[in-house]
């Protein structure tokens, strides 16, 4: 599956000048942050991205995405995602206690970490820079592309793939059980099974894997 690529034209809200620790430097923040304090946070409204993706607190993004981003920022995602189903404007974001939040370190300590952490989503795209200083971070992930599914470990490409594809004859019968269980992780937060249905296909989730999914969160 091709990476989705596609950006919405999302300029930000207007927040002033940005300070000398949130200049460009390839995209991403510049030095330490920790004279800053604070930064703006905002959704990043991707229509395409979030039609097809993964919300940052679900068992495919832990599953696939986890080795590809690394634990800090995959944290960091999952605590905006929380922040902005409470608040989907601008918001301020103090960094010392994210970094504290996600286990980067105390107060005193915290710069070098957390501008890596944030320099790593805007470098895999989770996030972006934009001008006028405010960070706009993804609320929903793309599926891996076929470059990044292949630096993930063997266990993680097969199960990926049987996700996707469907059981080969003779695959493990614990690669099966936790295809099923991934394809059941995305579908039982929806509202009832037709808004699941849709979802699965969004996902392009094998039919037989979609229907033993189903059959365990809406038995029969």
């Amino acid at each position: 599956m091709e990476y989705l690529s596609q950006y919405s034209a999302d300029g930000g809200a207007t927040w002033g000048q940005p300070s000398p620790a949130t200049r460009r430097a390839s995209g991403g923040f510049e030095g330490e942050l920790e004279e800053l304090g604070t930064i703006q946070v905002k959704p990043w409204i991707d229509p395409m991205v979030e039609s097809l993706g993964f919300d940052p607190r679900s068992t495919y993004v832990e599953h696939f995405w986890l080795p590809v981003l690394g634990p800090s920022c995959i944290f960091l995602l999952r605590r905006l995602a929380y922040r902005f189903d409470l608040e989907a404007e601008s918001q301020e974001l103090s960094l010392k206690e994210m970094s504290c939040e996600i286990g980067l370190g105390s107060p005193k300590g915290f710069g070098n970490s957390i501008t890596r952490t944030l320099n790593r989503c805007i470098q895999f795209d989770m996030a972006r820079l934009l001008p006028n200083g405010v960070l706009s971070v993804r609320r929903s992930l793309p599926p891996l592309s076929q470059r990044q599914l292949a630096r993930l470990p063997e266990e993680l490409r097969m199960l990926h793939e049987q996700l996707l594809n469907g059981f080969a004859e003779g695959t493990a019968s614990e690669l099966r059980r936790r295809s099923v269980q991934l394809a059941v992780s995305l579908v039982d937060t929806q509202a009832d099974e037709s808004e699941a249905v849709e979802a699965l296909l969004r996902w392009k989730i094998n039919a037989q894997v979609a229907a033993e999914a189903l059959q365990v969160v809406w038995p029969r």
